[in-house]
């Protein structure tokens, strides 16, 4: 068993992937940034439309795209969000660790290494939901 594998299995993946609602995940984001200031309400319902409605970038994609620009800013709790959402897309491990490893090439050791924390992290916490 490789060492993503013994942090979350492709079978812990599965169950956690056919209890995922994307409409859910998108409500709660839209509720959220929105209660923190209503009167941007009208804001955070025009981005949230523009990146997970009909969008023209596929939802895998936009979620690698995330990762690697939120891990460069070292933006834990939004990148243990995509993280997940992304798992929850059909991202890899794999594909998800090596997202962290190219962003930390151009980012720096720090953002790196911030991010390979947080990916630990949301596989422990995955891993617990799954089992």
């Amino acid at each position: 068993m490789s060492q993503q594998e013994q942090m979350l299995t492709d079978a812990e993946i599965n169950v956690l992937r056919e209890a995922y609602q994307p409409a859910a995940l998108v409500m709660a984001t839209r509720g959220a940034l929105a209660q923190v200031y209503p009167p941007g309400q009208g804001y955070v319902g025009s981005v949230v439309d523009a990146l997970y409605g009909d969008e023209p970038v596929a939802p895998k994609d936009r979620e690698r795209s995330l990762i690697g620009i939120l891990a460069s800013r070292q933006e834990k709790m939004n990148l243990g969000i995509h993280i997940y959402w992304g798992l929850m897309e059909g991202l890899s491990l794999a594909e998800i660790g090596h997202t962290l490893l190219l962003a930390g090439a151009y980012a720096g050791i720090p953002a790196y290494s911030t991010s390979m924390v947080v990916y630990s992290k949301v596989c422990a916490v995955l891993k617990s939901c799954a089992g």
